[in-house]
């Protein structure tokens, strides 16, 4: 199976099967965003009974066990079932065998000729964080194989994250965020995806009725306590509003004056949400389908705020902006002696004025 672009799709088709006990032979599932993984392995594993998971699960581990023991596991029988589950974590630690522990891929021709011809009883699943490379025999013994799955999950790109929150919340707990509340969210955690499922959960709990879970919620639930935060802060600066920006720089600033990161943290959301905005720009202008923009952008409920904030700034003062936000990440990294609110306050005044 060819991989996918967008981890979340593959993802959704993926636990669909699942969840409609469509099990393939053989998986290789492998990726930096280790929160799928985490879920497709807990999900497969629910597919075995309880009372048949001493006879017909094996867990391994790659350090622990070599490849002759794996496909051993593999072409076991199951007892007492259909179906017999063989897990292997960390795979490519079964071959590391070479000097400075690199992988021997030549080690893998019998899992590549098991892969061609798999037991129809067993799921043999690969859990690897390394991707194979694509001009490898084992890659392609996975691409040539209708019976054989391979799945990589890359880390998502953070415009995707808030549109990742509305489908989470939607799918797993029957209810909606408003896209502003996602993106807020986003902004307080960040991108670990295992942790906004902590707080998503925290949240949905938190919301008792059948309304959207708003920012408000956001800010109640997580335990963010400023009054402004960098979203707010956004907001006055694509609405041209001077003066309410330098007065929320201004709080969010006061908590810790001296503290760089806090600047860092400001002009690298506003370089992204101008970035983005740009990107739109570019994309209209050269006639892009809104489908594929949607797609590009991360989904048509972002791409609608970034067509409304697309009209406050004209393409022609883009490169004053960056100029200005790139300025601003030079001077708090010590190209410059002002201090940190009259660095904020220069951007702001060359964004807006």
């Amino acid at each position: 199976m060819a991989k996918s672009p967008d981890s979340q799709a593959l993802f959704q088709n993926l636990m669909s099967d699942l969840k409609k006990n469509r099990l393939l032979p053989v998986y290789f599932i492998c990726g930096d965003e280790q929160f799928f993984i985490d879920r497709i392995q807990d999900a497969i594993i629910e597919l075995i009974p309880p009372e048949q998971r001493d006879f017909n699960l094996d867990i391994l581990y790659g350090q622990d066990c070599d490849i002759s023991k794996i496909l051993g596991a593999a072409r076991s029988f199951p007892m007492m079932g259909e179906r017999r589950l063989v897990l292997v974590r960390e795979f490519f630690n079964a071959v590391r065998s070479m000097p400075g522990g690199r992988e021997n891929y030549s080690q893998l021709d019998p899992v590549i000729q098991y892969v061609n011809n798999p037991s129809d009883s067993t799921t043999l699943v690969m859990v690897e964080a390394k991707k194979p490379a694509k001009n490898t025999k084992f890659y392609q013994a996975f691409q040539k194989n209708d019976k054989a799955g391979f799945y990589a999950f890359d880390m998502l790109d953070p415009m995707q994250v808030p549109t990742w929150i509305e489908n989470w919340v939607k799918s797993n707990f029957g209810k909606e965020i408003d896209f502003r509340a996602a993106e807020l969210l986003y902004q307080i955690t960040g991108t670990s995806l295992h942790q906004l499922s902590t707080e998503l959960e925290k949240l949905c709990t938190f919301k008792k009725t059948d309304e959207p879970i708003n920012t408000d919620d956001v800010k109640k639930v997580v335990g963010f306590s400023r009054q402004y935060t960098v979203f707010e802060l956004k907001e006055a600066v694509f609405s041209k509003n001077l003066r309410k920006s330098m007065h929320i720089a201004e709080q969010i600033l006061r908590s810790n004056p001296t503290d760089a990161g806090e600047v860092i943290r400001m002009v690298a959301f506003l370089y992204s949400s101008f970035a983005s905005v740009w990107q739109y720009q570019r994309m209209v202008k050269k006639g892009t389908s809104k489908a594929d923009i949607d797609r590009q952008l991360g989904g048509s409920r972002r791409t609608y705020f970034l067509a409304k904030e697309a009209k406050m700034f004209t393409p022609a003062e883009f490169p004053g902006i960056f100029e200005a936000l790139l300025d601003a990440d030079r001077a708090i990294k010590g190209f410059s002696k002002l201090d940190n609110q009259a660095i904020v306050v220069m951007m702001l005044r060359r964004i807006i004025a």
